[in-house]
Protein backbone atom coordinates (compact mmCIF):
# COMPACT_ATOMS: atom_id res chain seq x y z
CA UNK A 1 0.00 0.00 0.00
CA UNK A 2 3.07 2.51 0.37
CA UNK A 3 3.62 2.84 -3.38
CA UNK A 4 -0.19 2.95 -4.74
CA UNK A 5 -0.12 6.63 -5.16
CA UNK A 6 3.02 6.57 -6.90
CA UNK A 7 1.93 4.08 -9.50
CA UNK A 8 -1.96 5.49 -9.70
CA UNK A 9 0.50 8.52 -10.77
CA UNK A 10 2.42 6.76 -13.08
CA UNK A 11 -0.53 5.28 -14.74
CA UNK A 12 -2.82 8.38 -14.73
CA UNK A 13 -0.77 11.21 -14.91
CA UNK A 14 2.51 10.37 -17.12
CA UNK A 15 0.09 9.35 -20.62
CA UNK A 16 1.11 11.63 -23.47
CA UNK A 17 -1.79 13.89 -24.84
CA UNK A 18 -1.90 15.53 -28.55
CA UNK A 19 1.13 17.16 -28.13
CA UNK A 20 3.14 14.47 -27.04
CA UNK A 21 3.11 12.39 -30.37
CA UNK A 22 6.95 12.62 -30.39
CA UNK A 23 6.69 10.97 -26.65
CA UNK A 24 4.24 8.24 -27.91
CA UNK A 25 6.12 7.33 -31.05
CA UNK A 26 9.27 6.71 -28.50
CA UNK A 27 7.14 4.76 -25.96
CA UNK A 28 5.66 2.46 -28.19
CA UNK A 29 9.63 1.70 -30.25
CA UNK A 30 11.03 0.71 -25.93
CA UNK A 31 7.93 -1.12 -25.58
CA UNK A 32 7.94 -3.57 -28.81
CA UNK A 33 12.10 -3.38 -28.73
CA UNK A 34 11.93 -4.84 -25.40
CA UNK A 35 9.51 -7.69 -26.93
CA UNK A 36 11.34 -8.22 -29.80
CA UNK A 37 14.44 -8.40 -27.95
CA UNK A 38 12.62 -10.83 -25.41
CA UNK A 39 11.15 -13.11 -27.84
CA UNK A 40 14.82 -13.58 -29.52
CA UNK A 41 16.51 -14.26 -26.43
CA UNK A 42 13.42 -17.32 -25.66
CA UNK A 43 14.00 -18.18 -29.19
CA UNK A 44 17.41 -18.80 -29.79
CA UNK A 45 18.15 -20.34 -26.01
CA UNK A 46 14.93 -22.71 -26.80
CA UNK A 47 17.28 -23.58 -30.21
CA UNK A 48 20.00 -23.95 -28.47
CA UNK A 49 18.95 -25.68 -25.52
CA UNK A 50 17.19 -27.85 -28.52
CA UNK A 51 20.58 -28.60 -30.24
CA UNK A 52 22.02 -29.62 -27.20
CA UNK A 53 19.29 -32.42 -25.71
CA UNK A 54 19.02 -33.68 -29.35
CA UNK A 55 22.73 -34.74 -30.27
CA UNK A 56 22.74 -35.81 -26.15
CA UNK A 57 19.50 -38.35 -27.30
CA UNK A 58 21.27 -38.96 -30.45
CA UNK A 59 24.51 -40.16 -28.52
CA UNK A 60 22.85 -42.21 -25.98
CA UNK A 61 20.95 -44.05 -28.32
CA UNK A 62 23.73 -45.10 -30.76
CA UNK A 63 26.20 -46.19 -27.40
CA UNK A 64 25.38 -46.80 -23.73
CA UNK A 65 24.98 -44.73 -20.96
CA UNK A 66 28.43 -45.22 -20.27
CA UNK A 67 31.07 -47.92 -19.82
CA UNK A 68 33.00 -49.62 -17.52
CA UNK A 69 36.96 -50.67 -17.48
CA UNK A 70 39.19 -52.11 -15.30
CA UNK A 71 42.73 -51.10 -15.48
CA UNK A 72 43.99 -54.61 -16.34
CA UNK A 73 41.76 -56.78 -18.66
CA UNK A 74 43.18 -59.96 -17.02
CA UNK A 75 42.55 -59.11 -13.55
CA UNK A 76 38.60 -59.19 -14.23
CA UNK A 77 36.43 -61.96 -15.19
CA UNK A 78 33.97 -60.55 -17.85
CA UNK A 79 30.77 -62.89 -17.07
CA UNK A 80 30.80 -62.56 -13.16
CA UNK A 81 31.45 -58.59 -14.25
CA UNK A 82 28.68 -58.99 -15.55
CA UNK A 83 26.48 -60.92 -13.14
CA UNK A 84 27.21 -58.15 -10.83
CA UNK A 85 26.35 -55.09 -13.07
CA UNK A 86 22.80 -56.61 -14.14
CA UNK A 87 22.32 -57.28 -10.28
CA UNK A 88 22.28 -53.83 -9.44
CA UNK A 89 18.77 -51.81 -9.44
CA UNK A 90 18.27 -48.92 -12.10
CA UNK A 91 20.82 -50.94 -14.97
CA UNK A 92 18.42 -51.71 -18.27
CA UNK A 93 21.05 -53.67 -19.87
CA UNK A 94 24.62 -54.51 -20.18
CA UNK A 95 27.17 -55.47 -22.81
CA UNK A 96 30.80 -56.75 -22.94
CA UNK A 97 33.24 -55.42 -25.92
CA UNK A 98 36.70 -54.66 -27.41
CA UNK A 99 37.26 -51.58 -29.02
CA UNK A 100 40.51 -51.31 -31.28
CA UNK A 101 42.12 -49.06 -33.60
CA UNK A 102 42.82 -50.14 -37.42
CA UNK A 103 43.85 -49.07 -40.98
CA UNK A 104 40.66 -50.83 -43.17
CA UNK A 105 40.42 -50.98 -47.04
CA UNK A 106 38.11 -53.05 -49.30
CA UNK A 107 39.97 -55.91 -50.74
CA UNK A 108 38.05 -56.36 -54.06
CA UNK A 109 38.15 -52.57 -54.99
CA UNK A 110 42.23 -51.99 -53.88
CA UNK A 111 41.18 -48.60 -52.13
CA UNK A 112 43.78 -46.52 -49.87
CA UNK A 113 43.38 -47.93 -46.19
CA UNK A 114 41.21 -45.40 -44.00
CA UNK A 115 41.27 -45.08 -40.21
CA UNK A 116 38.33 -47.39 -38.57
CA UNK A 117 37.04 -48.12 -35.36
CA UNK A 118 36.75 -51.62 -35.00
CA UNK A 119 34.25 -52.21 -32.27
CA UNK A 120 33.82 -55.80 -31.26
CA UNK A 121 30.64 -57.09 -29.40
CA UNK A 122 28.14 -59.60 -28.25
CA UNK A 123 25.83 -59.92 -30.85
CA UNK A 124 22.74 -61.46 -29.12
CA UNK A 125 22.81 -58.66 -27.00
CA UNK A 126 24.42 -55.80 -28.31
CA UNK A 127 21.14 -54.27 -29.66
CA UNK A 128 19.83 -53.10 -25.66
CA UNK A 129 22.68 -50.67 -25.29
CA UNK A 130 22.51 -49.36 -28.84
CA UNK A 131 20.46 -48.12 -31.26
CA UNK A 132 23.53 -48.27 -34.21
CA UNK A 133 22.00 -52.34 -34.95
CA UNK A 134 18.19 -51.06 -35.60
CA UNK A 135 19.08 -50.54 -39.39
CA UNK A 136 21.44 -53.03 -40.50
CA UNK A 137 20.67 -54.30 -43.96
CA UNK A 138 20.34 -57.17 -44.81
CA UNK A 139 21.00 -59.42 -41.73
CA UNK A 140 20.33 -58.76 -37.81
CA UNK A 141 23.11 -57.92 -35.26
CA UNK A 142 21.88 -61.34 -34.01
CA UNK A 143 23.10 -62.88 -37.08
CA UNK A 144 27.05 -61.36 -36.72
CA UNK A 145 29.24 -64.25 -36.69
CA UNK A 146 33.06 -64.78 -36.04
CA UNK A 147 35.38 -63.56 -39.13
CA UNK A 148 31.96 -61.08 -40.32
CA UNK A 149 31.79 -57.53 -40.40
CA UNK A 150 29.40 -54.82 -40.57
CA UNK A 151 30.48 -51.39 -42.08
CA UNK A 152 28.87 -48.44 -41.88
CA UNK A 153 27.25 -47.27 -45.13
CA UNK A 154 29.35 -43.90 -45.40
CA UNK A 155 32.85 -46.17 -45.31
CA UNK A 156 31.22 -48.98 -47.69
CA UNK A 157 30.01 -45.64 -50.13
CA UNK A 158 33.83 -44.64 -50.14
CA UNK A 159 35.43 -48.16 -50.39
CA UNK A 160 33.09 -49.51 -52.69
CA UNK A 161 31.94 -52.31 -50.69
CA UNK A 162 29.27 -54.47 -51.27
CA UNK A 163 27.91 -57.47 -48.62
CA UNK A 164 30.23 -60.70 -49.75
CA UNK A 165 32.99 -58.54 -50.33
CA UNK A 166 36.46 -59.05 -48.15
CA UNK A 167 37.47 -56.28 -45.67
CA UNK A 168 41.24 -56.30 -44.91
CA UNK A 169 41.82 -54.89 -41.75
CA UNK A 170 45.20 -53.85 -39.62
CA UNK A 171 45.26 -53.57 -36.37
CA UNK A 172 47.27 -51.13 -33.87
CA UNK A 173 48.48 -54.18 -32.39
CA UNK A 174 51.93 -56.04 -32.91
CA UNK A 175 52.86 -60.05 -34.14
CA UNK A 176 56.43 -61.48 -34.18
CA UNK A 177 57.26 -62.34 -37.57
CA UNK A 178 60.10 -63.62 -39.82
CA UNK A 179 60.67 -60.36 -40.13
CA UNK A 180 60.77 -59.06 -36.41
CA UNK A 181 57.60 -57.32 -35.45
CA UNK A 182 54.99 -56.95 -37.24
CA UNK A 183 51.26 -55.37 -37.39
CA UNK A 184 48.06 -58.08 -37.12
CA UNK A 185 46.48 -58.04 -40.49
CA UNK A 186 42.98 -59.74 -40.35
CA UNK A 187 40.41 -60.41 -42.83
CA UNK A 188 36.67 -59.92 -42.40
CA UNK A 189 33.55 -61.06 -44.62
CA UNK A 190 30.85 -57.99 -45.27
CA UNK A 191 27.43 -58.83 -44.38
CA UNK A 192 25.73 -55.67 -43.45
CA UNK A 193 25.85 -52.41 -43.72
CA UNK A 194 24.02 -50.39 -41.39
CA UNK A 195 22.82 -46.32 -41.46
CA UNK A 196 22.74 -44.16 -38.44
CA UNK A 197 22.47 -40.41 -39.70
CA UNK A 198 25.69 -40.01 -38.23
CA UNK A 199 28.81 -39.66 -40.06
CA UNK A 200 31.07 -39.90 -37.26
CA UNK A 201 29.82 -43.74 -36.81
CA UNK A 202 28.89 -44.52 -40.76
CA UNK A 203 32.24 -43.34 -41.72
CA UNK A 204 34.34 -44.23 -38.64
CA UNK A 205 33.16 -47.72 -37.01
CA UNK A 206 32.85 -51.16 -37.99
CA UNK A 207 31.31 -54.05 -35.88
CA UNK A 208 33.01 -57.85 -35.36
CA UNK A 209 32.58 -60.44 -32.97
CA UNK A 210 33.58 -59.96 -29.74
CA UNK A 211 35.38 -63.75 -30.10
CA UNK A 212 37.22 -61.93 -32.79
CA UNK A 213 38.76 -59.57 -30.71
CA UNK A 214 39.62 -62.03 -28.24
CA UNK A 215 41.43 -64.51 -30.77
CA UNK A 216 43.99 -61.12 -32.32
CA UNK A 217 44.38 -59.87 -28.66
CA UNK A 218 45.05 -63.35 -27.05
CA UNK A 219 42.83 -63.22 -23.84
CA UNK A 220 39.33 -64.56 -22.63
CA UNK A 221 38.06 -61.12 -21.21
CA UNK A 222 36.35 -58.04 -22.81
CA UNK A 223 38.18 -54.58 -22.11
CA UNK A 224 34.69 -52.95 -20.81
CA UNK A 225 31.23 -53.63 -20.49
CA UNK A 226 28.38 -50.84 -22.01
CA UNK A 227 25.81 -49.95 -19.34
CA UNK A 228 22.38 -48.46 -20.26
CA UNK A 229 20.41 -47.23 -17.46
CA UNK A 230 16.75 -47.00 -16.90
CA UNK A 231 16.80 -43.01 -16.40
CA UNK A 232 19.43 -40.85 -17.71
CA UNK A 233 19.44 -38.05 -14.89
CA UNK A 234 20.95 -41.34 -12.66
CA UNK A 235 24.43 -41.73 -14.94
CA UNK A 236 26.79 -40.36 -12.19
CA UNK A 237 25.48 -41.92 -9.16
CA UNK A 238 24.72 -45.31 -11.41
CA UNK A 239 28.33 -45.14 -12.23
CA UNK A 240 30.12 -44.37 -9.07
CA UNK A 241 27.72 -47.31 -7.50
CA UNK A 242 28.94 -49.69 -10.34
CA UNK A 243 32.22 -49.12 -10.04
CA UNK A 244 32.45 -49.71 -6.15
CA UNK A 245 31.11 -52.85 -6.31
CA UNK A 246 33.26 -54.27 -9.10
CA UNK A 247 36.44 -52.71 -7.34
CA UNK A 248 34.47 -54.63 -3.82
CA UNK A 249 34.23 -58.09 -6.13
CA UNK A 250 37.50 -58.15 -7.99
CA UNK A 251 39.81 -55.63 -5.57
CA UNK A 252 41.33 -54.50 -8.71
CA UNK A 253 41.03 -50.45 -9.62
CA UNK A 254 38.07 -49.53 -12.45
CA UNK A 255 37.21 -46.64 -14.45
CA UNK A 256 34.59 -44.98 -15.54
CA UNK A 257 33.19 -42.83 -18.56
CA UNK A 258 29.94 -41.63 -19.83
CA UNK A 259 28.97 -39.90 -23.04
CA UNK A 260 29.13 -36.65 -21.64
CA UNK A 261 33.12 -36.73 -20.86
CA UNK A 262 33.58 -38.75 -23.90
CA UNK A 263 31.96 -35.57 -26.18
CA UNK A 264 32.83 -33.03 -23.40
CA UNK A 265 34.46 -30.84 -25.69
CA UNK A 266 31.69 -30.87 -27.80
CA UNK A 267 28.84 -29.77 -25.31
CA UNK A 268 31.01 -27.54 -24.01
CA UNK A 269 31.26 -26.11 -27.41
CA UNK A 270 27.05 -25.82 -27.68
CA UNK A 271 27.31 -24.65 -24.19
CA UNK A 272 29.68 -21.69 -24.66
CA UNK A 273 27.57 -20.62 -27.92
CA UNK A 274 24.21 -20.65 -25.97
CA UNK A 275 25.90 -18.05 -23.72
CA UNK A 276 27.39 -16.08 -26.50
CA UNK A 277 24.04 -16.42 -27.99
CA UNK A 278 22.71 -14.76 -25.15
CA UNK A 279 25.39 -12.13 -24.58
CA UNK A 280 24.90 -10.81 -28.39
CA UNK A 281 20.66 -10.68 -28.59
CA UNK A 282 20.67 -9.30 -24.69
CA UNK A 283 22.39 -6.05 -26.81
CA UNK A 284 18.99 -5.47 -28.19
CA UNK A 285 17.97 -5.28 -25.02
CA UNK A 286 20.29 -2.96 -23.79
CA UNK A 287 19.64 -0.58 -27.11
CA UNK A 288 16.56 -0.28 -26.45
CA UNK A 289 17.47 0.84 -22.65
CA UNK A 290 18.23 3.95 -24.13
CA UNK A 291 15.05 4.67 -25.72
CA UNK A 292 13.18 4.31 -22.43
CA UNK A 293 15.27 6.45 -21.08
CA UNK A 294 14.90 9.24 -23.82
CA UNK A 295 11.33 9.22 -23.09
CA UNK A 296 11.32 9.50 -19.60
CA UNK A 297 13.51 12.19 -20.21
CA UNK A 298 10.91 14.01 -22.90
CA UNK A 299 7.96 12.78 -20.03
CA UNK A 300 9.83 14.53 -17.02
CA UNK A 301 10.02 18.26 -20.07
CA UNK A 302 6.61 17.77 -20.39
CA UNK A 303 5.22 16.96 -17.21
CA UNK A 304 7.56 19.64 -15.50
CA UNK A 305 3.89 21.54 -14.31
CA UNK A 306 2.61 18.65 -12.76
CA UNK A 307 6.26 17.78 -11.15
CA UNK A 308 6.32 21.11 -9.49
CA UNK A 309 2.43 20.88 -8.39
CA UNK A 310 3.08 17.60 -6.62
CA UNK A 311 6.11 19.02 -5.20
CA UNK A 312 4.20 22.36 -3.88
CA UNK A 313 1.26 19.96 -2.53
CA UNK A 314 3.73 17.70 -0.51
CA UNK A 315 5.13 15.00 -2.24
CA UNK A 316 8.29 13.83 -1.29
CA UNK A 317 11.35 13.61 -3.82
CA UNK A 318 11.54 9.85 -3.61
CA UNK A 319 8.24 9.72 -4.77
CA UNK A 320 8.41 11.99 -7.74
CA UNK A 321 11.47 9.61 -8.35
CA UNK A 322 9.36 6.44 -7.78
CA UNK A 323 6.47 7.18 -10.25
CA UNK A 324 8.73 7.87 -12.98
CA UNK A 325 10.86 4.66 -12.15
CA UNK A 326 7.65 2.76 -12.33
CA UNK A 327 6.70 4.43 -15.63
CA UNK A 328 9.92 3.05 -16.94
CA UNK A 329 9.27 -0.66 -15.27
CA UNK A 330 6.03 -0.82 -16.84
CA UNK A 331 7.11 -0.04 -20.00
CA UNK A 332 9.21 -3.23 -19.07
CA UNK A 333 7.18 -5.33 -18.45
CA UNK A 334 5.04 -4.93 -21.20
CA UNK A 335 7.42 -5.54 -23.43
CA UNK A 336 8.80 -8.15 -21.89
CA UNK A 337 5.25 -9.92 -21.24
CA UNK A 338 4.79 -9.47 -25.19
CA UNK A 339 8.02 -11.14 -25.96
CA UNK A 340 7.17 -14.04 -23.88
CA UNK A 341 3.83 -14.60 -25.03
CA UNK A 342 4.89 -14.47 -28.32
CA UNK A 343 7.93 -17.02 -28.23
CA UNK A 344 6.78 -19.65 -25.70
CA UNK A 345 3.94 -20.52 -28.17
CA UNK A 346 6.28 -20.35 -31.12
CA UNK A 347 9.16 -22.73 -29.92
CA UNK A 348 5.95 -25.41 -28.19
CA UNK A 349 4.39 -25.56 -32.00
CA UNK A 350 8.02 -25.90 -33.93
CA UNK A 351 9.19 -28.31 -31.53
CA UNK A 352 5.90 -30.36 -31.35
CA UNK A 353 4.89 -30.09 -35.38
CA UNK A 354 8.53 -30.37 -36.17
CA UNK A 355 7.87 -27.40 -38.65
CA UNK A 356 12.06 -26.58 -38.94
CA UNK A 357 13.49 -28.96 -41.17
CA UNK A 358 17.15 -29.72 -41.51
CA UNK A 359 18.50 -30.37 -44.72
CA UNK A 360 20.63 -33.78 -43.87
CA UNK A 361 23.09 -33.21 -46.87
CA UNK A 362 24.30 -30.44 -43.96
CA UNK A 363 23.59 -31.72 -40.59
CA UNK A 364 23.66 -35.61 -40.08
CA UNK A 365 22.76 -35.13 -36.23
CA UNK A 366 19.52 -34.08 -36.34
CA UNK A 367 16.57 -34.32 -39.08
CA UNK A 368 14.55 -31.06 -37.47
CA UNK A 369 15.29 -28.07 -35.44
CA UNK A 370 13.97 -29.01 -31.74
CA UNK A 371 13.22 -25.51 -29.56
CA UNK A 372 13.39 -26.74 -25.83
CA UNK A 373 12.48 -24.25 -23.17
CA UNK A 374 14.55 -24.19 -20.26
CA UNK A 375 13.16 -22.64 -16.81
CA UNK A 376 16.23 -20.90 -16.64
CA UNK A 377 16.55 -19.23 -19.80
CA UNK A 378 12.84 -18.02 -19.61
CA UNK A 379 13.74 -16.13 -16.24
CA UNK A 380 16.69 -14.70 -17.27
CA UNK A 381 14.53 -13.37 -20.34
CA UNK A 382 11.86 -12.37 -17.90
CA UNK A 383 14.47 -10.82 -15.04
CA UNK A 384 17.33 -9.40 -17.27
CA UNK A 385 14.48 -6.34 -19.48
CA UNK A 386 13.44 -5.21 -15.84
CA UNK A 387 16.86 -4.87 -14.35
CA UNK A 388 17.84 -2.99 -17.63
CA UNK A 389 14.56 -0.78 -17.25
CA UNK A 390 15.06 -0.31 -13.50
CA UNK A 391 18.96 0.95 -14.47
CA UNK A 392 17.70 2.96 -17.68
CA UNK A 393 14.95 4.93 -15.58
CA UNK A 394 16.85 5.62 -13.03
CA UNK A 395 18.82 8.69 -13.38
CA UNK A 396 15.79 10.70 -15.43
CA UNK A 397 13.55 9.49 -12.22
CA UNK A 398 16.27 10.67 -9.91
CA UNK A 399 16.20 14.40 -12.12
CA UNK A 400 12.77 14.96 -11.45
CA UNK A 401 12.74 14.75 -8.33
CA UNK A 402 15.58 17.36 -8.08
CA UNK A 403 13.30 20.01 -9.87
CA UNK A 404 12.87 23.00 -7.84
CA UNK A 405 8.52 23.27 -7.89
CA UNK A 406 8.89 26.97 -7.57
CA UNK A 407 10.84 27.57 -10.40
CA UNK A 408 8.86 24.94 -12.54
CA UNK A 409 5.27 27.10 -11.34
CA UNK A 410 6.86 30.05 -12.65
CA UNK A 411 8.26 28.65 -15.55
CA UNK A 412 4.53 27.66 -16.81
Amino acid sequence: MQRVFEDFVARRYLKTRRRGAFVRTLLRFARWGVAIGVFTIVVSQAMMAGWREGIQNILFKATAHFSIHPYDPEKWDTDEALKIVKNIPGVRAANPFRMDMALSRSARSGQAMEPLMLKAIEPETARSTSSLFDNIKPISIESLQPGQAIVGQDFAKQQGLRVGDDLQVILAKMDFGLSGMMPKVKAFTVTGIFYSRNSLYDRGWAFVHLNDAKAWSQSEQADGIEITLSDVKQIKAKQNEIKTALETAFGHPFIGMDQMERNRELFAGLDMLKWIFLAVLSLIVVVNASSITAVLVLLVAEKRRDIGTLLALGAAPKQIQRIFQTHGLRMAVFGTLSGLAAALPLCAILDHFQIIQTPAALVDFLPYFPFKLRFLDVIIATVFPIVVAFFASRNPAKRASELNPIESLRAE
